[in-house]
């Protein structure tokens, strides 16, 4: 038995380590796109290449999204059982779903600058 939770402690850290990641890639696709678009988004000679570095990043964006939300639904359920517990968890509650709502802006703002950019 205590095998077993070792076993799902470590997969659980190995999901959020994936869920942290996707989070950094998420955030540095979004502001490369948003930086190349910035210098370079207004030259004729280099448009058609700017164009396919955008969608790029664009689908790099995406993807790392939704690692972040599918990592993110089995953090929820680990963290409560595996690393912090019911009473510590609860309590994080608030700030979580402050944070998410912000995330949720930035996501739509991304969408909004990728789809503009392009």
């Amino acid at each position: 038995m205590m095998e077993e939770e070792k076993k799902k402690s470590i997969l659980a850290v190995l999901n959020n380590f994936l869920h942290d990641i996707a989070t950094g890639l998420w955030l540095a696709s979004f502001f490369l796109g948003f930086e190349i678009n910035r210098r370079w988004g207004g030259h004729d000679l280099s448009s058609n290449l700017i164009t396919e570095i955008i969608k790029f990043l664009f689908t790099i964006w995406l993807i790392a999204l939704l690692i972040i939300i599918l990592t993110g639904i089995v953090r929820r359920k680990t963290y409560t059982t595996y690393l912090y517990g019911v009473e510590i968890e609860t309590r994080r509650k608030a700030v979580l779903i402050i944070k998410h709502i912000l995330f949720g802006f930035l996501s739509l703002g991304g969408i909004y600058f990728f789809i503009k950019w392009l």
